[in-house]
This record gives C-alpha cells, sequence and structure tokens, in this order.
C-alpha cells in the first residue's frame, strides 16, 4: 500500500510539473527577441528557428505533414491506438526496439520536453504529455507549434526558416511538390538533408505526394488538381535549391 501512495505521489508531480510545462503553451508561438537601448528589435536567440503563424504556413505544406506523419490527426486525443498497436507489432518483430506510432502531438512533447532517447520510459512520458498538450491546445494550435519546432536537417528548425533556405520563399508561397519535399525531411532529417542525400529526400517526396493523392482523391473537388499532375509524383527543380546548407 505505502509503495502504490508513494508511486501515485510521484506520478501525481510529474503530471503537475509538465501540466504547467504545457500550460504556457497557450501563449501561443513567438520568437526570443533581444531589444537594443533605442527599443529597436536587435536580434533574434535562434537566428536558425523563426516562427510565423499557421495561416502563413501553405496548406499544402499543412495537408502534406499530416498525410505522411499522422493522418488520424484530427482524429485522436493525442495517442492514436492503432498506430500505437502497428509499433508494438513492429517493436515485437524487430526484436524490442521502440519505434514509430508517435502522432504529431507526441513527436512535439518529446521535442519540447524530452529527449530522443528511444526507451519504453520515454515514450510512456511522451504519451503523458501529449495527452496534457491535447486537453489545452486545439488541434490548430498543436500543428502550428509543430510546424515551428519540428527538426528538418542541418540544424533548421521550423518550416519557415527551412523554406527560406531550401526555395528562397516563405513557407507560405511553397507549391506542392516543394510541400511534400519537406513533409518527407521529417522522418529522417539527417539521413535524408537535401544537402547530402538529395536524392533520398527526392525519393522519400514521392511517397508523400502518392499519400497525399490517395487520401484526397477520395474527395471528389481534389480529382481535377491531381489529374493535371499526370503521374508526376515530384517536379522540383533542382535549381531552385539552394546547395549550401546553412550556417550552424
Amino acid at each position: 500500500m505505502a509503495a502504490l501512495i508513494g508511486g501515485a505521489a510521484v506520478v501525481g508531480v510529474w503530471l503537475s510539473r509538465y501540466a504547467i510545462a504545457v500550460h504556457r503553451l497557450t501563449r501561443g508561438i513567438g520568437d526570443t527577441m533581444f531589444y537594443g537601448a533605442d527599443g529597436q528589435p536587435w536580434f533574434r536567440l535562434d537566428e536558425q528557428r523563426h516562427d510565423v503563424s499557421l495561416a502563413e504556413i501553405a496548406p499544402d505544406l499543412q495537408h502534406a505533414v499530416v498525410a505522411v506523419e499522422d493522418r488520424r490527426f484530427y482524429l485522436h486525443p493525442g495517442i492514436d491506438p492503432i498506430g500505437v498497436g502497428r509499433a508494438v507489432v513492429r517493436d515485437l518483430r524487430g526484436g524490442g526496439r521502440v519505434e514509430g506510432g508517435s502522432t504529431l502531438t507526441q513527436q512535439l512533447a518529446r521535442t519540447l520536453f524530452l529527449s530522443n532517447v528511444r526507451t519504453f520510459g520515454r515514450k510512456i512520458k511522451e504519451g503523458g504529455i501529449a495527452l496534457l498538450i491535447e486537453a489545452q491546445l486545439s488541434k490548430r494550435q498543436i500543428l502550428e507549434f509543430y510546424l515551428n519546432r519540428i527538426y528538418l536537417s542541418a540544424g533548421v528548425y521550423g518550416v519557415e526558416t527551412m523554406s527560406e533556405h531550401l526555395f528562397r520563399k516563405p513557407a507560405s508561397a511553397v507549391t506542392l511538390p516543394e510541400a511534400a519535399f519537406m513533409a518527407g525531411l521529417i522522418r529522417a532529417p539527417s539521413a535524408l538533408s537535401p544537402w547530402s542525400n538529395y536524392d533520398g529526400a527526392l525519393e522519400r517526396s514521392h511517397l508523400v505526394l502518392a499519400t497525399m493523392r490517395e487520401r484526397r482523391e477520395k474527395s471528389s473537388a481534389m480529382k481535377a488538381r491531381w489529374a493535371a499532375l499526370k503521374d508526376r509524383v515530384a517536379e522540383i527543380n533542382v535549381s531552385t535549391i539552394d546547395a549550401s546548407p546553412p550556417k550552424s
């Protein structure tokens, strides 16, 4: 009995600590700025990340990320039982490796509060924090935070900064193939870095577009747009990508 009470107390303290941290997220996104003596902005704390509102991120980019990373994002409460079940099967077949099954909300929880160490303990914490996030933020707020905080390669966080580095344009102006290209980097940002593995990143974008196409063709309103692609699942002009990776 004492052990149960002690365990419950530890869990309660842990949840309350993260609940406070999650509540701070309700303030919304925003860069940390340093100001000069004249009151004018001087520089951002993190030059490799620039926050923008969800309205300033192309809908195609939003849809691409949800389609390839968490297709049931708008249906689950932070944890996707179907995804968890599939991940458990893969883990068992893979000899107990802990991988997969994370929703966008769980990925955000890991990015903001945890490490990338693959353990069952981290997965449990990740799920708990994800439920706290879903309880206090709307789906739009969660997606906005995710797109501004996700690591995309070469020290770059967030779609706005990555879009500027890759295509020399804001995230609001990316095309559908460009959106798929960026969304494809999320799963393996180091291995698929466009500055060291362009072919791999492009191949991944094919999968993203194919996944989007499969989902959207169920809507008659989108069939005409997809038909216009004529089965070309990627048409990114290599010359539009900045060949120099961002400076750390």
